[in-house]
């Protein structure tokens, strides 16, 4: 039986979708719309047709299509080319085909088509496809866009991490490693597994953030103002950090200029804080902005180019200050940064459009906000780690974050550092790096006032308001040849060993160090050469001046914000910051002339002693005689309790009333039994321990060599001062 004829019309909806329309009893004449294949041809050989429709189309009109790419080989098969309406359509014969032995083989089953077509001046792309099923767009049609919360192009999470390699391997060379959780965030950098830096951040990223701020107060006796920028305290505008705001004025005429004729009160303006607060200081700022980029700085408000002093090759310096010059935007300035060495235009024109793209948009934040406001953050730890410090003489940077890891990738590939891409890893979160790498060992003794040397000597580093005293001391090391050549070692150590103390506690100001004198001039000359040398690898400036004749060697490091000692530490409440106390036989006799004063104030007849148990004991050493001493001459009863909570150097003296006599003073009677702790042993008999209860103090006989224990005891003799006891079995 004849199969019946069906011819199709082939359309497209407004939203880009398509439709087959059958029609009966002929063709009617569609509206002429053209089309256009994107490709015909066998599946994976060339652009062709996958399995996307389930009817083969047939067109009315051959006129209304464009064929493009339409070869002999890569015309459709018969069944989906167009025919005429009323033409009979021709079956596939089996002529020239091969024959299977015994059996013909069966014709070859068209493909099906997967038309995918573009409507001529339209400005959509259309791929048709069954209802339901993810169609493939083509090669010509561009994305709309990704998802909402799609990351962008990055490693996945299974190819793209790159495991850490052993610990023995991250021993060598150096190493970054960058340890972020939910309470800080550290950097320390590794020489050949020995830690020369280490950076830490907790709170708010100050250094380098800018501020719309306001004039507050104006200073022409200091040539300074204070600037509100929404800080707890006021910010320090100097008049040498002001100037930049009237870069536009002849430099005679600013000489001439006051404070009050460069900032008025309640005056607006951009600043950047280059000191972050400290103590009762507040933040210093300056006018002159800068912006950081990989190779190089912006000074937006100057016109000026400069070459970092770490570059020291001429011919390099001179081919950077050419580039720079032809960069440069017009009315700003540039510095080439260390890390620009042995780069090309493009890289250094890539920065600079970064840059100045950031500067139009922080203007365009400044203007429309009121100030104090914060207009620009200071990028995170890692960010500024991954720029200012990876650099191509790094082994590594090991992260243990798995998110902050990726963070790491993208931003390399932002600032143009793909090539090294290969040299970070993600080290294994189930451990801790910094222990299995001994930095939490050297964190330990980090801030110690007492640094070995590996020959034996030492240094002590003693901090101060004013400045940074640091003594060199031979220690243990006697040498082998002559005195000379022992004080020379020591120094050397001592000199490398200082430039890694600075960088690691991030030591800013005036360092004094006393090396050993040295009676050869060519000795001091060496050790000069040395320290210079030393001090050359920190990204901090510092400069070494003449060593002086008494050995001392003045260096001066810039001071940018909280150095180590000052985030890690605070006053100690007991000494006040002095780093020492009154000694316990110093406040015994103190606490005696305070008694006998205190009696002549009161008109109690009992009087309560409250005093750490060192200075109790140191009372008590003397066999109660003093505290009976002090009764005859005061005519009063004493009771003295120690009270372990007490500094050394407190104590309280206080009347006892009759009636309340049970709640200040408890007194414990014989054959009681109970468990205490042996704190220290007795002096002067150290055969006996001391425990404390209810503030009695009490000893225990034989108990002196169980000092940091538990035992039950009982009470043999009880007194007023004293209470004695004897270990139970």
């Amino acid at each position: 039986m004849q199969r019946k004829k069906k011819t199709f019309r082939f359309s497209a909806s407004p939203k880009g979708r398509q439709s087959f329309v059958p029609k009966q009893n002929g063709v009617k004449k569609a509206p002429p719309v053209q089309f256009e294949f994107t490709g015909l041809g066998k599946q994976d050989e060339q652009p062709g047709f996958t399995k996307e429709v389930e009817q083969k189309p047939h067109f009315a009109k051959k006129e209304e299509l464009i064929l493009t790419g339409a070869t002999p080989d890569t015309l459709p098969p018969p069944s989906a080319r167009p025919v005429k309406a009323g033409a009979q359509k021709k079956q596939p014969g089996r002529r020239g085909r091969p024959k299977a032995a015994g059996k013909e083989k069966a014709p070859e089953k068209a493909p099906e088509a997967a038309v995918v077509v573009k409507k001529t001046g339209h400005e959509r792309d259309a791929a048709p496809g069954p209802a339901g099923k993810q169609k493939k767009a083509p090669a010509h049609v561009k994305p709309a866009g990704r998802p909402a919360g799609r990351p962008g192009k990055k490693r996945s999470v299974k190819a793209g991490i790159n495991p850490s390699p052993p610990v023995s391997d991250l021993k060598k060379g150096r190493v970054i490693l960058v340890s972020i959780d939910e309470y800080e965030h550290r950097v320390a950098i590794m020489e050949d597994g020995k830690l020369t830096q280490f950076f830490l951040s907790r709170s708010d990223r100050q250094i380098g953030s800018i501020y719309k701020g306001r004039i507050i107060n104006v200073l022409p006796g200091m040539s300074a103002a204070f600037v509100n920028i929404g800080l707890e305290r006021n910010a320090f505008l100097c008049m040498d950090d002001a100037l930049f705001s009237k870069s536009d004025v002849d430099p005679e005429e600013l000489r001439r200029l006051s404070i009050r004729d460069i900032l008025k009160v309640n005056q607006e303006t951009l600043v950047q804080v280059v000191k972050e607060s400290v103590g009762t200081k507040g933040a210093r700022v300056t006018t002159n902005l800068t912006l950081p980029g990989r190779y190089m700085v912006l000074l937006p408000r100057v016109k000026y180019i400069g070459v970092s002093r770490k570059i020291e090759d001429p011919r390099e310096r001179e081919r950077l200050r050419k580039l720079a010059q032809s960069v440069r935007p017009k009315d700003m300035g540039i510095i080439i940064r260390t890390a620009a060495s042995g780069k090309k235009k493009g890289d250094l024109s890539a920065d600079v459009k970064s840059l100045v793209g950031k500067w139009e948009d922080l203007q365009q934040k400044a203007g429309e906000t009121s100030a104090p406001a914060l207009i620009h953050q200071e990028l995170s730890m890692l960010y500024k780690t991954i720029r200012d410090l990876f650099t191509s003489d790094t082994r590594a940077l090991v992260i243990d974050s798995r998110e902050e890891y990726f963070k790491a990738i993208e931003m390399l590939e932002s600032i143009g550092g793909g090539k090294l891409l290969p040299h970070v890893y993600l080290y294994d979160e189930m451990r801790s790096m910094f222990e299995d790498l001994g930095v939490e060992d050297d964190l330990e003794h980090l801030l110690a006032r007492k640094i070995l040397l590996p020959s034996g000597g030492s240094i002590l580093i003693e901090k101060t308001e004013a400045f940074t005293a640091i003594d060199v001391n031979t220690g243990s090391f006697v040498g082998k040849k002559y005195i000379g050549e022992t004080i020379l070692k020591t120094n050397l150590e001592a000199a490398e060993e200082v430039a890694r103390q600075l960088r690691l506690r991030d030591i800013g100001g005036v360092i004094i160090v006393d090396f050993i004198d040295m009676e050869h001039s060519k000795d001091r000359n060496r050790l000069m050469h040395a320290q210079t040398a030393a001090l050359k690898r920190d990204v901090t400036k510092a400069y070494c001046v003449e060593m002086t004749e008494l050995g001392h060697v003045l260096i001066t490091r810039k001071r940018i914000g909280r150095d180590l000692d000052e985030m890690m530490r605070q006053t100690c409440p007991h000494c006040g910051g002095k780093g020492k106390i009154l000694s316990a036989n110093t406040m015994a006799i103190k606490l005696a002339r305070e008694v006998k004063h205190f009696s002549k104030e009161t008109s109690a007849d009992m009087i309560l002693i409250e005093a750490n148990p060192a200075v109790a004991l140191q009372l008590l050493s003397w066999e109660g005689e003093e505290l009976k001493r002090l009764e005859t001459l005061t005519g009063k009863q004493l009771f003295l309790r120690a009270q372990p909570q007490f500094p050394q150097e407190r104590f309280e003296l206080s009347n006892i009333k009759p009636r309340n006599f049970g709640k200040n003073v408890i007194l414990l009677n014989p054959g009681e039994t109970f468990d205490i702790f042996i704190d220290w042993a007795a002096p002067p008999d150290s055969r006996n321990g001391i425990g404390i209860r209810g503030g009695n103090i009490v000893e225990i006989e034989d108990g002196g060599h169980l000092n940091g224990k538990s035992v039950t005891v009982t009470v043999i003799e009880a007194g007023r001062h004293r209470v004695r006891a004897k270990l139970e079995e």
